[in-house]
Parts: C-alpha cells; structure tokens; sequence
C-alpha cells in the first residue's frame, strides 16, 4: 500500500456526533462520538477501503477540497487493525 495518507471532511452532525467523508475515496466514511473518536474512525476505515481495492486514487491536495460550514479538513493515516481487536 503506497498512499497512506489522505484528507478527509469532518462535519458536526445534528446530535453533535461527527461524519467523516474522504472525498478521494468513494464510499470511504465513518463518524465518531467526538473530533478525537472520529479522526481514529477514520484512520481505520481508510486502511480497509484501501486494503480493499487495488486501483487507488491518489491524494487530493487539502487545499483543493471544500468542505461545508463548521465542516473541517484534515490528512488521516491509515492505521492497520490490531491483531485480536
């Protein structure tokens, strides 16, 4: 796996949780109860969806992505899964 970093869009939702979209990557997204919990989220859901797939994008510049109002973007690392989590 040769991209292991990418930038993502974390929007606050309504109930105060936060979505996590990566706009590179189609069908990529998770949340989580807080900032921290969803920026971990993301972590591991983008080293699935690239574990998944062979043909992979390469990264967008952050500067190139829009987001929403109150909407953020940051780079994610993918992170592997523990072994027994």
């Amino acid at each position: 796996m040769k991209n292991l970093i990418y930038p993502a869009v974390f929007h606050k939702d309504e109930d105060g949780t936060y979505t996590v979209t990566f706009p590179d990557l189609d069908g990529c997204l998770t949340y989580g109860s807080t900032p921290e919990e969803a920026a971990l989220m993301a972590g591991d859901a983008l080293f699935a969806w690239l574990s998944a797939f062979q043909d992979v994008p390469a990264p967008s510049d952050m500067a190139d992505i829009k987001s929403g109002t109150g909407d953020f973007v940051q780079l994610v690392r993918a992170s592997p899964f523990e072994k027994g989590t």
